[in-house]
Order: structure tokens, then C-alpha cells, then sequence
């Protein structure tokens, strides 16, 4: 099923028709319906899918066009490192995709395979509609009857189609009263002049506290590893430094400084 219009000498297709594709291609990406005979089907071979009843995850994760190259490469990289780490505990992970559309990638799913499979084959096109991608995941856990209830949303920059801005932004915090925590990375290295209004935007949708920036493409896998750790237990606490000085925080009696006569970690 062809997502955008496309034509050539001999075709004319519109977005949402039929995209067949001749036997034998060796690429084909999109959405698609695969037929095959029964006795193909072997039935000692099951995929576990279904909600842990802890803790349901939808990872929202951009595929818009300028996602494509490293950045794409990275994300898939750091999303399988991000759900191997998950599933060590008791939780399970749905995945959604959004460009100028959103696309449920999965069903609550504890099948790591399935799951690594589905991200390895995310390709990068089109817009970004970020209230589809949170809208999708919001519907996905409204059917969940799941503990804790959390996305993870990733994007490269500010939305463009769908809502944006403060509109946006309520209707994150909509979700979030509906006691759902929306974790937030940003992945900014390319915006530009635009940093700053995407850094206000993300940290305004994300739950306090939960808003993560990215430097670079090496850092995604750290900062999804921290938090997997987080929504597995673990207590983060992170400081933005404005200035290059020495800087002591002092929390529950534990003490983390930069000062090289107590330098620690």
C-alpha cells in the first residue's frame, strides 16, 4: 500500500491504494499484505504478544525524512538496545512510528526477536506529525490494563503537521492526566536556530523530570539505556550546567561533585 503519490510512464498511484509489486523485487518497504498457502505455517512456532500487566511501553519513534542516514541507523541501534534492556523486567513494548502519519509497528509484545525485527526494518520518509504518534500510543494504552502506563517519545526536531506548538502541548498534558508518564528525547544535532524552541517543546510534553537531550548520535543508545533503567527503578537525577565551573549536588545525603579534590561519579 503506497504511502505518498507516486506515478511513471505507465502507473498513477495515489497514497492509501494498492502498490503491488512484481515477483522477484528485492526491496520492498511500506505497508503490505503477504499471502501464503496454510501448510507453510508452522505451528510449533508462536509469538508471544500481550501485555505484562506491570508496565506497558509505547516507544513512538520518528521516522520523518530527516531522520535518514546515520540518524535512522542510530535510532535502530539504540531502540533494540533500549528493548533488550526493558524485557529483562516485567514489562512489555509496543511500537509506533510517525512521519506524516503514524503507523502502530506492534501489539503489546514480550517477543524480543519480533520486536528488534520490526525496528530493523524502519525506513526514514515524509513529514513529522508528532500528535499522531502520541495519538496512536495513547489509543494503544487506553486498551491496556497495565500498572504503569508510559511513552517513549523520540523525535529529531518540531513537528510540522497535526497539532504544534502550545496545541500540542495541552494535549500532552491531557494524556499525562490520565495518569500515563511521557518520557521525551531529543534528538537535536541538525535544527539549527530552531534548538531551542524544539528543546522547549519536548521538555514541555515530557512528564517532570523525564526529558532527555542528545548531543549526537552516540549518545541515543546511553540516554535510551538510562531510561529503561528509570521505568525499571532506577533513580536519575540530571543537571544542566550553564557555565564551566565546579558544581557539588548534594541529594538524600549522597554527594556528586566535579571538583577535582572529591571528584567522583
Amino acid at each position: 500500500m503506497s504511502t505518498v503519490d507516486i506515478s511513471g510512464d505507465s502507473f498513477d498511484i495515489s497514497a492509501g491504494q494498492w502498490d503491488d509489486v512484481y515477483d522477484g523485487d528485492d526491496y520492498v518497504y511500506g505497508h503490505f499484505i503477504c499471502e501464503w498457502d496454510d501448510e507453510s505455517i508452522d505451528s510449533s512456532e508462536t509469538i508471544q504478544t500481550a501485555s505484562s500487566g506491570e508496565k506497558d511501553i509505547v516507544l513512538v519513534l520518528d521516522t520523518s525524512g530527516s531522520m535518514s542516514g546515520t540518524a535512522m541507523d542510530e535510532t535502530k541501534n539504540a531502540s533494540i538496545e533500549f528493548i533488550e534492556t526493558i524485557l529483562e523486567e516485567d514489562a512489555s513494548i509496543g511500537i509506533v512510528t510517525y512521519s506524516e502519519y503514524a503507523s502502530k509497528e506492534s501489539d503489546f509484545s514480550m517477543n524480543e526477536t519480533t520486536l528488534e525485527t520490526i525496528v530493523d526494518n524502519m525506513y526514514a520518509t515524509g513529514g513529522t506529525n508528532m500528535e499522531e504518534g502520541l495519538s496512536t500510543a495513547y489509543t494503544k494504552l487506553n486498551d491496556s490494563n497495565a500498572k504503569k502506563k508510559i511513552i517513549v517519545l523520540m523525535s529529531d526536531g518540531l513537528p510540522n503537521q497535526g497539532k504544534v506548538g502550545n496545541e500540542l502541548i495541552e494535549y500532552a498534558d491531557s494524556i499525562k492526566d490520565d495518569d500515563i508518564t511521557i518520557y521525551t528525547l531529543g534528538f537535536f544535532s541538525s535544527v539549527g536556530s530552531d534548538k531551542a524552541s524544539c528543546q522547549s517543546l519536548m521538555e514541555s510534553i515530557a512528564s517532570d523530570g523525564c526529558h532527555y537531550e542528545v548531543a549526537s548520535e552516540e549518545d541515543l543508545t546511553y540516554f535510551f539505556e538510562d531510561i529503561a533503567d528509570q521505568i525499571n527503578g532506577q533513580k536519575y537525577i540530571y543537571a544542566r550546567v550553564a557555565c564551566p565551573v565546579d558544581v557539588t549536588i548534594a541529594y538524600n545525603g549522597e554527594i556528586l561533585s566535579s571538583n577535582d579534590d572529591i571528584l567522583n561519579t
